[in-house]
């Protein structure tokens, strides 16, 4: 009970993701004042050794406690290991996405003529959800936007696979095409639903690199730019349809009305990660572990073990320190089952009657 107190409280200190649930523009903050809430927690005054403290310094101290300790809390710092990796890969492609995106949409600020621009809009029909990075309705057309970050060359298929051309390999990341069409897809049921049928809509893969080489032979169906020559493209793009200031506000009024309200799904339950942080800390500032001897052990059960024999019994010290380490009552319990496996322990003698 006192240990599920001191979790509660370690818990509580965390106000981070309090809610559990944030919308995709609250992740990055909140991911960042995680991050500060629990370097402050966990280092403490320590911190103050490591310029701009991060959470992989939390772990580096976790895990020399831990070493201190005797590796007394092995299990629950493999556990909270692998949530607070998740977290640490959750901000860094947070801050390249938002980089890419703050780049994008500040080129969009330069239009010269009459347009709507939505960021980040996600639409659900059917049980399938898709994710545009950017929205652009215009006087010609609506613009889809799917921004990239990429640091290698790269080349789409005339089917639309879109491939990272490696130096040693090249990597799918799938189908471009077929994502962009499932947006143009869900886009003009969102706008077909107020009424606005047969929108002219143009699907653009913006790369925010311009170090990358880019080809594309799925041009027909995708345009492909670097972001400096997006606000240029859409300025001069020139279609037979024409829309009024009153139909782009309709359409980004129907947009609005028809995307996702719930909360951004997170890569990982944060309530999740609070616990596993607090049931380590707690395991690493439980009471110290009996150093086990050959005279610990004969005063336990009553066997007669030479020192040196406990030396190189280290199947038999390691089971006892496991059994005094999780046991209330360490007695009974080293004495019943060392008696159950006295057979199988090298380096014991006979059981005293």
């Amino acid at each position: 009970m006192r240990d599920q107190n001191r979790e509660a409280e370690i818990i509580t200190q965390i106000k981070a993701f309090t809610n559990g649930t944030c919308s995709k523009s609250e992740y990055l903050p909140e991911l960042l004042k995680l991050q500060s809430e629990v370097v402050e927690l966990v280092m403490g005054e320590k911190k103050n050794e490591i310029e701009k403290p991060r959470l992989w310094h939390v772990e580096s101290f976790l895990r020399e406690q831990n070493a201190k300790r005797e590796n007394i809390a092995d299990e629950e710092l493999d556990y909270f290991s692998k949530k607070n990796k998740s977290i640490i890969n959750d901000i860094k492609s947070e801050f390249s996405g938002k980089r890419g995106e703050d780049k994008v949409f500040h080129e969009l600020e330069e239009l010269q003529y009459s347009n709507s621009v939505l960021r980040n809009i996600e639409f659900e029909f059917d049980g399938k959800r898709v994710e545009i990075d950017a929205i652009v309705f215009t006087s010609r057309a609506a613009f889809i936007i799917e921004i990239k970050n990429s640091l290698k060359n790269i080349y789409i298929d005339k089917h639309g696979e879109f491939i990272r051309e490696g130096v040693r390999r090249s990597s799918s990341d799938g189908n471009i095409l077929l994502k962009m069409n499932m947006r143009e897809a869900f886009l003009r049921r969102a706008l077909e639903w107020t009424g606005m049928e047969n929108i002219k809509i143009h699907k653009i893969v913006v790369f925010t690199n311009t170090k990358i080489e880019i080809a594309n032979d799925c041009y027909n169906e995708i345009t492909t730019m670097y972001s400096s020559q997006l606000s240029k493209f859409i300025d001069s793009y020139n279609s037979k349809e024409w829309y009024t200031p009153e139909a782009i506000c309709s359409m980004t009024a129907a947009v609005n009305e028809l995307k996702c309200q719930e909360a951004y799904k997170m890569s990982i339950d944060m309530d999740d990660y609070k616990y596993a942080l607090a049931n380590l800390m707690v395991k690493l500032q439980s009471e110290a572990i009996p150093k086990v001897t050959s005279e610990t052990i004969n005063e336990v059960i009553g066997i007669d073990i030479r020192p040196d024999q406990l030396q190189t019994n280290n199947k038999c010290k390691s089971m006892i320190h496991k059994i005094v380490r999780y046991s209330a009552n360490a007695a009974v319990v080293v004495a019943s089952i060392f008696i159950i496996n006295a057979a199988t322990l090298t380096g014991a003698r006979y059981i005293q009657k």
